[in-house]
């Protein structure tokens, strides 16, 4: 647990410094595709982290619908309605074309 704790800890500065410096390779070690990556690894191994990974993700970058919708994802595999339909909302207003939030409206 500490383990995955302290890579989300890294993953979540660097994300963080990413956003700030506009870069698509962060710290020379992780790109964001590879932090989603992580995330997506995070929703079957340790959901819980994977939702305040994603809901971290969401405070630096309210408008990221890759966020979004993982993290909505990972509500409703837990089981945790009202979140997901809170952020299922959220997300059709913000991109309801995108075909990974029409996912979303589909559940």
């Amino acid at each position: 647990m500490d383990e995955f704790r302290n890579k989300y800890n890294l993953l979540i500065g660097a994300y963080a410094d990413a956003r700030r410096l506009l870069c698509t390779s962060i710290r020379d070690e992780y790109s964001v595709d590879e932090l989603f990556a992580y995330g997506e690894d995070l929703m079957t191994s340790e959901p819980g982290i994977a939702v305040r990974f994603f809901g971290r993700v969401l405070e630096l970058d309210p408008k990221n619908i890759t966020a979004l919708v993982y993290s909505a994802l990972c509500y409703w595999s837990s089981g945790d309605d009202a979140g997901f339909q809170k952020l299922r909302v959220r997300a059709l207003k913000l991109a309801p074309d995108d075909p990974r939030v029409q996912d979303l409206a589909d559940r």
